[in-house]
């Protein structure tokens, strides 16, 4: 993907022995699979990357593997395919898929590096996992498809392509025509937000699998990820334009954010930084990078998420841009005077920092932008 060895910048590079003829191998320590593990794959990748253009072996041994979300998975794959694209490395990847598939995991099988491993004689094999990585996927409870950035050029016929498959998908599984469209719409709008902040390839992953609750209950749980690398982050031209002030201040929306802005900086400190403001400001309805006015049509990506994860018996949802994390909490959702979310109790942007449950830090600095909507949801309220 375009952008993605910006991954590595933020990465301490560690030290890996390379013996003549003797394979790399690059062994997880923890069975749990989280952001950690991630890192510490790509300590030791950005090391061996001063030799990417010799033939060596890299031998990823993970073992029995429980991924921590669907994100970790899918940044796995976009490893691979990275180190494909640019190395001439021999690769191998030993994993017990088996012990991969619960609930949060099955998702794992729209994954190239599962695909790849499935098909007959088992191979790590170099074109056919580019080949299954780049491939359009829809299966009856699964979609995923790459998006380049020279297909995003053709944007209107894409995004109608696009919401047209997924909502062919979720008809099949889900009875609420309703509550499909909004998830439609929030799809759209999170890959039109790609688009419009960043110039970069863009990964598409839905899939639906069965859950059951202690009192044993079934659900269905519906996740996507959006995925693209680009040196700017979600709210980076907002922030250039809140801090130059590029906006009016004769702008109502404007005058509210200036405002808020200024109250905010008593709060900034190691958990709330600046940064984090900036990614909050991002979902407020109206603000926009398309023009230096504020937006006047439409529905706010805040108040689509809202709709959807409204309708859910509960959620796992955020943004993650460069190391700043915002989850989506439903009750931390309400929208104030029809443009402003507080992302906390008050519902008060302007006067009040959010919750610090919704803010986190990301263990790797992702360069670009990553949405990831878990919704779990009873299938006959429609």
């Amino acid at each position: 993907m375009n952008s993605f060895d910006l991954i590595y910048e933020k990465i301490t590079p560690k030290k890996v022995k390379l013996k003549q003829h003797k394979p790399v191998i690059i062994s997880v320590p923890d069975i749990n699979f989280t952001g950690d593990s991630l890192k510490f794959i790509l300590e030791r990748l950005k090391y061996l990357k001063n030799f990417k253009a010799i033939q060596l072996h890299v031998i990823f041994d993970l073992g029995k593997t429980n991924f921590s979300d669907k994100i970790t998975f899918l940044l796995l794959d976009i490893i691979f395919y990275d180190l494909f694209k640019t190395t001439r490395w021999m690769l191998d990847l030993k994993i017990n898929v088996e012990l991969c598939l619960g609930a949060f995991n099955s998702g794992i099988k729209t994954t190239a590096f599962y695909r790849t491993l499935e098909k007959p004689g088992a191979e790590f094999d170099r074109n056919t996992f580019i080949k299954e990585f780049e491939k359009f996927v829809t299966t009856e409870d699964t979609y995923r498809r790459y998006v380049t950035r020279e297909k995003f050029e053709q944007k209107s016929t894409i995004l109608s392509a696009i919401s047209t498959d997924i909502s062919t998908v979720l008809s099949q599984i889900y009875d609420d025509e309703n509550w499909i469209n909004e998830v439609c719409n929030v799809i759209d709008e999170l890959i039109d937000n790609t688009y419009s902040h960043t110039e970069s390839d863009c990964l598409i992953d839905i899939n639906v699998c069965n859950v059951s609750d202690c009192e044993s209950k079934n659900y269905k749980l519906l996740n996507i990820a959006v995925l693209n690398f680009s040196e700017d982050r979600i709210f980076d031209r907002i922030k250039n334009n809140i801090k130059e002030e590029k906006y009016s201040h004769t702008d109502e929306v404007y005058q509210n954010v200036y405002k808020a802005y200024q109250n905010h900086q008593q709060f900034f400190n190691e958990i709330y930084n600046e940064d984090d403001f900036f990614n909050v400001t991002v979902f407020q309805n109206g603000v926009t990078t398309r023009n230096l006015c504020s937006g006047t049509s439409g529905t706010g990506l805040t108040e689509l998420i809202r709709n959807i994860v409204g309708k859910t018996k509960d959620s796992y949802s955020y943004v993650l841009s460069g190391e700043n994390i915002l989850f989506f909490g439903n009750k931390y959702l309400e929208i104030k005077d029809k443009h402003f979310v507080g992302f906390n109790e008050e519902a008060d942007y302007i006067s009040c920092r959010p919750d610090i449950s919704v803010i986190k830090r990301s263990r790797v600095y992702i360069p670009g932008t990553i949405f990831h909507l878990s919704l779990l949801r009873e299938n006959y309220d429609g």
